[in-house]
């Protein structure tokens, strides 16, 4: 598996497949690495940058993750983002996930927010209230609106 960057060394659907497979075994460091080779190759994919920024917050590097999901969210141009709420709750700053996560409730009607989003926070706060978890994960309003323009 690990000369696939030998044998096909430009191919950056390649480097990302490895990338995500080192982070499906939890070794971020190598699903970082990998990762970083496609982005060199090919800055502009966007989901490179998904790949590093949920390797970095594997890895325990919360400070790079917040920065690569923030630059995604400035690329798709958007105000907030759900996956920095969560990195802010798992990475023990409470105040500014929850701030997110309100902001996200507050959008809900427009449907420019969703359960699954604000619940993905408050997961990653820690609470694990089974009600909680249903609704997020049951409630057929809890689907981003693809048409948003938030």
């Amino acid at each position: 598996m690990r000369r696939v960057p030998e044998l096909d060394p430009y191919s950056v659907q390649s480097l990302r497949s490895l990338s995500q497979v080192f982070y499906y075994q939890r070794q971020y460091d190598q699903a970082i690495r990998y990762a970083q080779m496609a982005a060199e190759l090919d800055p502009a994919v966007l989901l490179v940058c998904d790949d590093l920024d949920w390797a970095y917050l594997g890895a325990g590097n919360y400070d790079r993750a917040i920065e690569k999901f923030q630059k995604k969210a400035e690329l798709l141009n958007l105000p907030i983002s759900a996956d920095i709420g969560y990195v802010y709750a798992v990475a023990g700053r409470g105040e500014e996930a929850a701030r997110i996560a309100d902001q996200l409730h507050e959008w809900l009607p427009s449907g420019c927010s969703s359960y699954h989003e604000i619940g993905r926070i408050y997961l990653g706060l820690g609470d694990t209230d089974p009600t909680g978890r249903w609704v997020i994960l049951n409630n057929p309003s809890s689907r981003v609106n693809p048409t948003r323009s938030c």
